[in-house]
């Protein structure tokens, strides 16, 4: 559907509402864009806690609550849900694209869940579980990662209600899909309170072959205690099975001819066991001291057969069952977090000294397919023969931190704080490839910003900071299709922002506005093997390399507009620029290809979306969503573009007393397209190859989802 015709759709809807305009309910907003903890009356120490995001906080972001989780029901978090946060890029982190996944700081709760991870973590949490989802775009505070250069994203699970009360809920769908939710919960009078919550999900894929299938389980439960009136202590346990398979990238004549299509024998399946428990404990300290403590340990089991990358046999050279190979892997990170926070009379200052220590271990190993390739095309698969135990990498992360904030005038606060952040790794590669290594990198980062009141209901905010990417273990010890670089430097940025938020109360309007720029120096990327790193090791695809320098800027933006009792609009909008400032790749004997001056793939320029909300008559509830991605470069070359089609889903709910029932059209004009294009090979066959970044495996046709739940 073209850009025009989609546009005249939204226009007829919108007319058409004012028809129901004397049946309008309630004045709900569709998001808000930040959600603020307390009211600006409240006293100025009140209003920002280390680590949370409010309207106060000196840095841009966006909250999605509860509320909004439950109308959006997601299946894939990255096509679903985050579309309506501004700053979430086209492929894995906040601002910049890719990095190796190292550049959005993913945590649960507020600690840190892995070192390498993606938006797929919210994925790997329990959907009944989730109370909300905090995304800070830019650096953020001290308690922050120094490697959070694109921003941090803090899923934080739900708490005992007060009073005895649950959920439970049903829905099912196109391609087979079935999801089955509920919860439960109750506080008593002493302060003692006990949470659980359970999800199953089962969908088939729609592409051919039954690709993208996927199984999930989670079950979840929190017990919170008060040992005395100062103290609360609370334990969490989080356990989640995940198994899906991926289509992966067909070339652009399959996808032309049948975009159902996906490359003929390739496979690829993962299943995730994970497993995360967690203490945490505050004490207030006198009147104005608080002391928090907090402790967690993550283990993820992992098993891969056929290839398990979401691109599938787009990776370079083809990967077919002719490899026939199940990997294995268990993954530990254990994390101790804690610091005290004391609020002092002069100029309303507060002042934080922490730590956060991260210690991860991997564990890798392959074996053959006990069964037959022609077995394996039937998806039999069982671990026979040890084919490699591959190897044990550590990382251990040491982390101190101080923050201080204070009121320089009634108006003008101050926030300043210090990182010292030391980054050691351990390998023991058990492969005959021997690539042992040891190496440890140390870095102080700086992170400062301000709020300034112009009036009760606007406010501007600035900040400063740094930013510290030590490079991942795989880029350093390399794999089997990539060599190892122990000699790459870690990245370092140096990031600018300044915003303006607020609300006009006459007319109900919330805008959050934001620009930022952001210099990386040592960016790591991924480039081509040269004809010498082919002699040394012939199945390399791709090696890792220090390019010069990075930029990204941009504008990020959020509007919230109750424009009638019975029309909410919502408009997320970023303008986005990432581009090499200096990079040239290659070497002296294989030659040099200057990048410098273009613009990152996968980077597009422009991305809107833009949600009408009517409520026609009391309990109903219908949001038209619309979202428009510009064009973007597929390869770093710049010489190939792809542009994606816009979308439209629409979702209409009817909520009666304590039940609510729900309908969601998913790409309502069943247009063609491709969650991602990149430039690759494709059984020899070189151009765009079309492919997903979902972790539900695959693009979506139209789809209907229907559901209903009550809560008790």
């Amino acid at each position: 559907m073209t850009h025009e015709k989609t546009l005249i759709a939204l226009a007829v809807a919108a007319a058409l509402a004012p028809i129901h305009a004397g049946l309008a309910g309630d004045t709900e907003r569709v998001l808000a864009p930040v959600t603020a903890s307390v009211d600006r009356e409240a006293d100025v120490q009140a209003r920002t806690e280390l680590g949370t995001l409010t309207e106060y906080t000196p840095s841009s972001g966006a909250v999605i609550g509860r509320e909004e989780i439950e109308a959006v029901e997601f299946v894939d978090a990255l096509r679903e849900l985050t579309t309506r946060i501004p700053g979430v890029s086209l492929i894995r982190n906040m601002r910049i694209p890719d990095g190796g996944k190292n550049y959005t700081d993913m945590r649960v709760d507020g600690m840190r869940v892995a070192y390498n991870q993606n938006f797929s973590l919210i994925d790997q949490a329990n959907i009944a579980n989730i109370e909300r989802v905090e995304f800070v775009t830019g650096p953020g505070s001290a308690l922050y990662s120094s490697y959070a250069i694109g921003g941090t994203m803090n899923v934080i699970t739900r708490d005992p209600p007060k009073t005895l009360s649950g959920t439970l809920s049903q829905e099912v769908g196109a391609w087979s899909f079935d999801r089955t939710q509920f919860s439960i919960g109750n506080t008593t009078r002493n302060g003692v309170g006990l949470f659980l919550a359970g999800s199953s999900m089962e969908t088939d894929g729609w592409r051919s072959g039954s690709s993208a299938e996927q199984h999930k389980k989670g079950l979840s439960g929190k017990l919170v205690t008060r040992p005395s009136t100062t103290s609360k202590l609370t334990f969490a346990y989080d356990h989640v099975d995940w198994d899906y398979r991926l289509p992966g990238s067909i070339t652009e004549a399959q996808f032309n001819a049948d975009w159902r299509s996906v490359t003929p024998g390739s496979y690829g399946r993962t299943l995730y066991t994970f497993d995360t428990g967690s203490v945490q404990f505050q004490q207030m300290v006198g009147a104005r001291g608080e002391l928090r403590l907090a402790a967690s340990m993550r283990n993820t089991r992992q098993e891969g057969q056929g290839n398990t990358g979401s691109g599938s046999a787009s990776t370079g050279n083809p990967i077919t069952y002719a490899t026939n190979k199940i990997s294995r892997s268990e993954e530990d990170n254990t994390v101790v977090q804690g610091w005290y926070k004391h609020e002092f009379d002069w100029a309303k200052s507060t002042f934080y000294v922490g730590f956060e220590q991260a210690d991860m271990q991997l564990d890798s190993t392959t074996y053959n397919n006990l069964y037959s390739v022609a077995q394996a095309k039937q998806g039999m698969w069982a671990a026979g023969t040890l084919s490699s135990l591959g190897s044990v990498g550590t990382e251990q992360d040491m982390t101190p931190f101080v923050h201080y904030e204070f009121n320089a005038t009634d108006r003008l606060r101050l926030h300043l704080g210090e990182r010292f952040d030391q980054v050691k790794y351990i390998t023991d590669d058990r492969t005959a490839a021997n690539r042992d290594g040891e190496k440890t990198f140390r870095k102080s980062v700086f992170k400062s910003g301000l709020t300034y009141d112009l009036n009760r209901d606007h406010l501007v905010w600035a900040n400063l900071s740094q930013g510290f990417v030590a490079p991942g273990l795989s880029n350093l010890m390399g794999s089997s299709s990539s060599p190892a670089n122990y000699d790459l430097k870690p990245e370092e940025s140096w990031t600018e922002e300044i915003g303006l938020r607020g609300t006009f109360r006459d007319s109900a309007l919330h805008y959050d506005v934001a620009l930022f720029n952001t210099v990386n120096k040592n960016i790591i990327v991924s480039r081509d093997c040269t004809a010498e790193e082919l002699a040394a090791l012939p199945t390399c695809t791709s090696a890792k390399e220090n390019a010069a320098k990075l930029t990204a800027r941009g504008l990020e933006s959020m509007f919230d507009w109750s424009a009638t009792r019975w029309l909410d609009l919502g408009l997320t909008y970023t303008y986005s620029q990432v581009y090499y400032d200096d990079y040239v790749s290659g070497t002296t004997a294989s030659g040099f290809t200057d990048l410098s001056g273009n613009d990152y793939q996968a980077a597009p320029r422009h991305n809107v979306n833009l949600r009408f909300g009517f409520k026609p008559a009391a309990g109903w509830k219908a949001e038209l969503e619309y979202s428009h991605i510009a064009k973007y470069w597929i390869d770093k070359e710049n010489t190939a573009t792809y542009s994606r089609p816009d979308l439209v889903n629409l979702r209409v709910s009817y909520q009666r007393k304590d039940w609510r029932f729900w309908l969601h059209a998913l790409n309502l004009f069943n247009v063609h397209y491709a969650d991602r294009v990149s430039y690759t090979t494709i059984n020899g066959v070189t151009g765009p190859a079309y492919g997903t970044v979902g972790n539900s495996g695959t693009y979506l046709p139209f789809t209907l989802r229907a559901g209903v739940s009550y809560r008790f």
